[in-house]
């Protein structure tokens, strides 16, 4: 009779032999190896060389006395083996003891003896050892669920373990490869049917863990220890000889599905550095044969059955291997880390043949991620390294270049992406969301592929949207789930969190409205993580990189989700705006390492013009705090200081167009300031310009230095330069009067006094003056030097003086020429100015006219107090500078070397005059430069008093410089009308006449005894409203001046008439 158990599917069970002498083949194919390679020999030989004896022959042979011992001994040996394997199959165990009762001689004696001589049949001794394994089994899981069980089942036990201990002597002592390959088999396939037939029962149901506590429970029963034992020496064997048709024979195993894990757990406990390498190559292997197989047999139109059962077994397989692989993952293997990493690399490094892929291991360990999860967490921790987006693209391009089928035959790629990314633990998810991103983001990502699967890099960028919605709906479900939450506890939340990395969303954000949407989620969730700081510094890099108006739409997006969140985000963001400029300056290449100053500028001109003109009907942006509000004082402040340097670099490389598009910038800006027109019909007062008084004071120091840039560049060469200026001037100006509140009224006098102020130190630079007014500006090094310039150009060559002389001159007049001496130097012309710094002189002048003389005469009388007072400390600059009172002639001429050099600062200054004009335009203000007016009297009284030919009449220039001061002085009205006659007098009278009438006037400044705080004074009460005068008139003794008319009747008899009208009104 037949004996096939479940433990030995497809061997062949030993045949039931013919009784004596029948000779059949059956009983010939049980003889031992030897004699039946000796029958077929010598069968060969008959049929060659005895053809016609030959059945005589074998007759004789086989019906001797010694071959009818051996097949009797044959047939008792497998009779008493079937019998004793007839008593119950593997349902029978299960249900009632079968050989309990036998001894263990009785057990063991049959099989060992068929086992060693009846080799053919070692596949059903095979079979019933299965079977006492499983009865052992079964009795001992009996025992542990009801202590009262009283079966002796040592028996079986003892017979399965010296039957096995047999089995493990023949696999070590002879190696057959086909043998031992089958005694692996057999041990697998047992391993199953254990864990198959005794799922159910209350030891295993019980079982807190998988398949690590089904395997410390196996490992209690004697029999299935020794079975363990005996397929670590299975495999030991095999690894050595043939190991990768171990792995396959192990790997067809995997065909029994959970049933075999607990085996496959010993396994890779056992062998961990051993089979992970043949295992894993073996698995891709079968996975390669598996595409084949299924390609070649959907060609050849094989039946839906065959295929379905195809993808089951292969299923099952993948499965089972992915169970292990992640039970080796657990146990920390280091050799499947490297391994993994290799095989995936060389798979993702092999380039296509025809769009058919020779390596597919990618694609094979993507289709055990299909089986767990956990696989998918491995592989991205192990290789996040490798994570990079042209790898994303090299996998999914080999995947896309299998049948769907084979890897997922359920759902789509993209349901399994959404599921697999729900799944991934938090590293994980970071790794994969960093790679997404800049897949998604990156426009020129997969430019080096486009020619080479266009296809491939449409379909990513089609459906990889999905991928990111599915991340960033975690990321913004984390974000808020838990208070506090930490980048630790949620590393995906950090990836793009700070740097170039925050910045390159932020450019996809403005640069892709597509991709505008799931960015702001991004930012939303990463500021609610990180706290307002982050959220003002994401406000921040939208306004420095938005290079267009319509771009700031994301960044309004971004504020209506933050904003709930964080009311004072604006204002956070606009304190550190330049800040966060800086640092992303910083972080662009050196050759786009300019500043971004103008782009900030326009983009918050467009924020500050969209919060005013926003309809009420429509959103609401001014709850969003738009307008800098106390915040407007540091956040200007800032800006000015940018925008300084900006500017004087780009003025100082030969790029004054940047420079000009920075003033009308700020100008620009400081215009949308104003209250728009809703708010001044509610009266608006609220949008006037609030800030610290620290910031006032810095502001208009700013802006005056941006102004004196401005007009630093009009010139010639660029011809809107003066439109900039007037632009920034007017602009300012208005910001300034208008717009500031009224606490911060009066700083627009600081912001002249400031522009003045620069302009008089740079005025060398400016308006080509020979020299700069402030002494001050120059460093102490810088004054030792100008000090040595003038001591040598004071030195005198008299050698070179005499050789010049002209013979036909007197001593004295050579002496008093200008030739030789001192005199030499003053004849000397100062050279001109460029025509470009006349320009910039003379819009200096219409603008400060403009500033002084265009507004309230309140207004007019405290500007041009302001140039005054600046100009004189300009001028004197020592303590000249307050000196108002003239004493006697006498005195002063003693000390008039201070007023020469008073007179030689003014006489440097191109802008000196006029500004003097227009400070004499708004009288009583020249009184405020009466040491100036001094100075100048002075010096023109000594060069009347000290000529040596004092009775010629005086030069040109002596006439042209009293000619101007008496233009001055009359101008603004610090001189009576009446010495209007010295300049219609003096070109007709000698240098001593003309000396006695400056006596004359100077006797009258000393006769008004003007002082600073008398002048203060009438300055006060004019802006009162007061009707009050500082000078006299002329008294009633003009003795001299009649005199000088009487001797120089010819030519100024005409005047008599005059200068009695004069005395008459007097």
């Amino acid at each position: 009779m037949e004996i096939e158990s479940p433990a030995s599917p497809g061997a062949d069970s030993p045949a039931s032999p013919t009784p004596c002498t029948a000779q059949t083949p059956a009983v010939v194919e049980v003889a031992d190896e030897a004699e039946v390679a000796e029958e077929e020999m010598i069968n060969t030989e008959g049929r060659s060389s005895r053809l016609s004896a030959g059945n005589e022959y074998q007759r004789k042979a086989y019906s001797g006395a010694e071959w009818c011992e051996k097949y009797r001994k044959v047939t008792n040996i497998y009779e008493s083996f079937v019998k004793l394997t007839s008593m119950g199959d593997v349902t029978a165990v299960y249900r009632r003891p079968i050989w309990a009762h036998l001894s263990a001689a009785e057990l063991i004696a049959p099989a060992s003896d068929v086992f060693l001589c009846i080799p053919a049949s070692r596949n059903a001794v095979l079979g019933y050892i299965g079977m006492l394994i499983h009865e052992n089994a079964h009795q001992c899981f009996s025992k542990q669920e009801n202590p009262q069980y009283g079966v002796d089942y040592s028996s079986v036990e003892n017979a399965a373990v010296a039957l096995m201990r047999m089995v493990g002597d023949a696999v070590t002592s002879s190696f057959l490869k086909r043998s031992v390959l089958e005694v692996l088999s057999w041990c697998c396939t047992i391993s199953s049917e254990l864990s198959q037939h005794n799922a159910g029962r209350l030891s295993v149901v019980n079982l807190p863990r998988g398949p690590e506590s089904l395997l410390e429970l196996f490992k209690m029963v004697g029999s299935i220890a020794q079975l363990i034992k005996l397929i670590d020496t299975t495999i030991n064997v095999l690894l050595a000889k043939c190991p990768d048709e171990c792995m396959t024979v192990l790997f067809d195993a995997s065909r029994h599905g959970t049933h075999f894990n607990w085996i496959w757990l010993h396994i890779a406990i056992t062998f961990p550095g051993s089979i992970v390498d043949h295992l894993f190559t073996v698995g891709a292997d079968q996975f390669k044969a598996y595409v084949e197989d299924i390609r070649i047999k959907e060609r050849n139109q094989v039946s839906p059955a065959i295929l379905s059962s195809i993808h089951e077994d292969y299923n099952v397989k993948f499965n089972s291997l992915s169970d292990v692989f992640n039970f080796l993952t657990r146990r920390s293997n280091t050799e499947l880390g490297k391994i993994v990493s290799r095989m995936i690399k060389d798979s993702l490094d092999s380039i296509p043949k025809d769009g058919v892929f020779d390596n597919l291991n990618f694609v094979f360990f993507f289709k055990l991620v299909t089986c767990s999860v956990d696989t998918l967490r491995f592989l991205i921790t192990q290789n996040a390294d490798e994570a990079t987006p042209a790898n994303f693209f090299r996998g999914i391009r080999q995947l896309m270049s299998v049948d769907h089928r084979l890897v997922l035959s359920n759902i789509p790629y993209l349901d399994f992406a959404k599921q697999m990314i729900r799944a991934l633990d938090v590293n994980s998810l970071a790794v994969v969301f960093a790679c997404v991103m800049q897949m998604a983001l990156d426009p020129l990502i997969f430019s080096q592929f486009e020619h080479q699967d266009p296809g491939v890099c449409r379909a990513i960028r089609e459906n990889i949207v999905v991928v990111v919605d599915e991340l960033l709906n975690l990321i913004v479900r984390a974000a808020h789930s838990k208070p506090n939450l930490s980048v630790i506890e949620y590393p995906a939340i950090a990836e793009f969190a700070s740097g170039k990395k925050l910045q390159f969303v932020i450019n996809a954000a403005i640069t892709s409205p597509s991709w505008a949407g799931p960015i702001v989620r991004y930012l939303h969730a990463l500021s609610i993580v990180y706290g307002e700081v982050k959220g003002s510094e994401i406000v921040c890099r939208f306004i420095v990189e938005c290079r267009e108006a319509d771009s700031l739409s994301a960044l309004v997006a971004f504020l209506t989700t933050i904003v709930p969140y964080f009311p004072n985000l604006m204002r956070s963001a606009y304190e550190s705006l330049t800040s966060v400029m800086r640092i992303v300056d910083g972080e662009k290449s050196p050759v786009l390492g300019k500043s971004s100053i103008l782009r900030v500028l326009n983009n918050l001109r467009v924020i500050f013009e969209w919060e005013s003109t926003t309809d009420a009907s429509m959103l609401n942006m001014k709850h969003f705090g738009l307008y800098p509000d106390a915040a407007i004082g540091m956040l200007f402040c800032n800006l000015l200081y940018e925008v300084l340097n900006a500017a004087e670099k780009s003025v100082e490389i030969g790029e004054a167009q940047v420079a000009m598009d920075l003033i009308l910038a700020i100008a620009r800006l400081l215009d949308v300031m104003a209250p728009f027109s809703s708010q001044k019909k509610e009266g608006g007062t609220h949008r006037l310009v609030k800030m610290q008084i620290r910031y006032a004071y810095k502001l208009m120091i700013q802006l005056a230095s941006l102004q004196r840039i401005a007009l630093s560049i009009v010139g010639r060469e660029y011809d809107m330069a003066i439109s900039v200026f007037e632009e920034y001037r007017t602009t300012v100006f208005s910001f300034i009067c208008q717009q500031f509140s009224p606490l911060l009224r009066g700083y627009e006098k600081l912001f002249l006094v400031s522009f003045l102020t620069c302009c008089i130190q740079d005025a060398k630079d400016l308006f080509g003056d020979s020299d700069d007014l402030v002494a001050w500006k120059y460093e102490s090094s810088e004054r030792a030097t100008m000090l040595l310039g003038v001591e040598e150009a004071q030195k005198e060559s008299f050698l070179d003086a005499i050789q010049s002389m002209s013979l036909e001159k007197r001593p004295n007049q050579l002496a008093h020429s200008g030739r030789i001496g001192k005199g030499a130097r003053h004849l000397q012309k100062v050279p001109l100015p460029s025509e470009d710094a006349l320009h910039r002189a003379h819009v200096f002048l219409d603008a400060m006219r403009t500033t002084c003389l265009a507004n309230s005469r309140e207004s007019n009388l405290e500007a041009c107090k302001l140039v005054a007072d600046i100009m004189t400390e300009a001028l004197c600059h020592d303590a000249l500078g307050s000196d108002f009172l003239f004493q006697d002639w006498d005195i002063e001429k003693d000390f008039v070397s201070k007023y020469l050099e008073i007179s030689k600062r003014l006489d440097s200054s191109w802008i000196s005059q006029g500004l003097m004009e227009v400070v004499a335009e708004n009288p009583p203000c020249l009184w405020f430069m009466l040491p100036v007016i001094k100075a100048e009297l002075a010096t023109i009284t000594a060069k009347f008093e000290n000529v040596v030919d004092k009775s010629r009449p005086p030069s040109e220039d002596m006439l042209d410089r009293f000619d101007k001061w008496l233009y001055i002085v009359r101008k603004g009205d610090i001189l009576s009308e009446r010495f209007e006659l010295t300049m219609d007098i003096i070109p007709y009278v000698s240098c001593y006449e003309g000396f006695l009438l400056l006596i004359e006037i100077w006797r009258h400044f000393q006769r008004r005894g003007a002082s600073y705080n008398s002048i203060q004074a009438v300055h006060n009460a004019i802006l009162k409203g007061e009707d009050a005068r500082l000078h006299i008139t002329m008294d009633g003794n003009t003795e001299i001046f009649r005199l000088v008319l009487q001797k120089n009747i010819g030519d100024l008899g005409h005047l008599f008439p005059l200068l009695c009208v004069t005395e008459t009104v007097a």
